[in-house]
């Protein structure tokens, strides 16, 4: 049953600005005043940008217009006695104004995710690939990867200065949390306690991986037994300049941990995990949920006006326009120099909501 609702997923960990939402793809064409554009044919003449998740809508330059035609067509296929009752954990809020719409308060989490993965599995729904060295893809019934289960931090240059250094290395904790028992034929949330860390680190796995085990505060319970310990060492969160000597040798007696981990470096558990949001979904595993509850994936142009809160002046996404440490999770500088967030994921709902209730549509992961 078609649902004027969205709801909000995820994909991997970046900042969300409300100018410029992470992940979509902006069409780059002159503005739509300068072509003349009236209507939804017009704009698809002159090449507009039609969205997979809403083909009624048709973007160009600074203007969106529905083909109302193809509305009405979403609408029956949607339409069916057969669609599952959505979690009553998802709660939706109400958005003012574009016609009126509501919007999950919060992103969805691993737990939900697996719910889903679940139900869907027994439906013959979708696939599940066999497992790689560092890939296990899940499928949709169209044959279109929704997640990888084996999907693994970020590992990047990030000042493209061709080196990989220390500082550039991105918390091991940023990983699918979601797994898949082949015996069971089951998905679970990851148990953090149960993973094999030390692999990570591997280079014949991830051969640009420059970090140990032993930098990783949160790993500390499998640091060797030899390891020197966490007390009296350094915490590092941020710069670049706490973790290299200006010659580029690494600072002595330090170790990296996520921010909000600094006074309490322990591992998350699995029952906080469960409550993180879920990350490594493609836009098909993004639609995929969506469309097996009978909701919408939210438009560009929705999740921009929801994430400004009734404010047309604000440049983030979060409680009060801005954003810090104390309202949102990050990965830092937008030009990725002077230093990298050695945090992960917290739980949805975390930070203060914005104006219109609703969580996390700045920091988190991307949607």
């Amino acid at each position: 049953m078609f649902k004027k609702s969205t709801i909000i997923t995820v994909l991997v960990i970046a900042v969300i600005l409300v100018s410029g939402v992470a992940g979509y793809i902006h069409y780059q064409g002159g503005n739509s005043d300068e072509l003349e554009v009236t209507n939804y044919q017009e704009c698809k003449i002159e090449g507009g940008l039609i969205s997979e998740s809403h083909p009624e809508q048709c973007r160009i330059g600074d203007g969106i217009y529905i083909d109302d035609v193809v509305s009405d067509d979403l609408l029956e296929s949607n339409n069916t006695s057969e669609t599952p009752t959505i979690p009553s954990s998802i709660i939706f809020k109400s958005v003012p104004d574009l016609g009126g719409f509501e919007m999950s308060e919060s992103e969805v989490t691993n737990q939900q995710y697996v719910d889903f993965l679940n139900e869907a599995l027994d439906k013959d729904l979708i696939q599940i690939d066999e497992p790689l060295a560092t890939s296990w893809l899940v499928y949709d019934k169209d044959g279109n990867s929704m997640t990888d289960l084996l999907g693994y931090r970020v590992i990047k240059d990030h000042n493209n200065d061709g080196v990989y250094e220390l500082w550039e290395m991105e918390n091991p904790l940023n990983r699918s949390m979601i797994e898949h028992d082949q015996q069971k034929k089951e998905f679970s949330v990851v148990d953090p306690k149960k993973v094999n860390w030390e692999s990570y680190f591997d280079k014949s796995v991830y051969p640009d991986v420059v970090d140990e085990i032993t930098d990783w505060a949160e790993l500390q319970d499998f640091w060797p037994a030899d390891a020197e310990p966490l007390d009296g060492k350094t915490m590092v969160s941020f710069y670049e300049n706490d973790v290299h000597e200006a010659d580029g040798t690494i600072k002595e007696n330090i170790t990296l941990v996520g921010h909000l981990d600094a006074q309490d470096p322990t591992l998350p558990t699995q029952s906080e995990v469960e409550n993180w949001p879920v990350n490594f979904i493609s836009y098909y595993g993004a639609k995929a949920f969506a469309d097996f509850y009978g909701y919408q994936l939210p438009s560009y142009q929705e999740y921009q006006w929801a994430g400004k809160g009734g404010y047309e002046d604000r440049i983030y996404s979060t409680d009060d326009g801005t954003i810090n440490h104390t309202n949102s999770v990050y990965n830092g500088e937008a030009t990725r120099n002077g230093g990298k967030h050695k945090g992960y994921a917290q739980p949805v709902m975390s930070f203060a909501p914005n104006p219109y209730g609703l969580y996390d549509l700045g920091g988190g992961v991307t949607e």
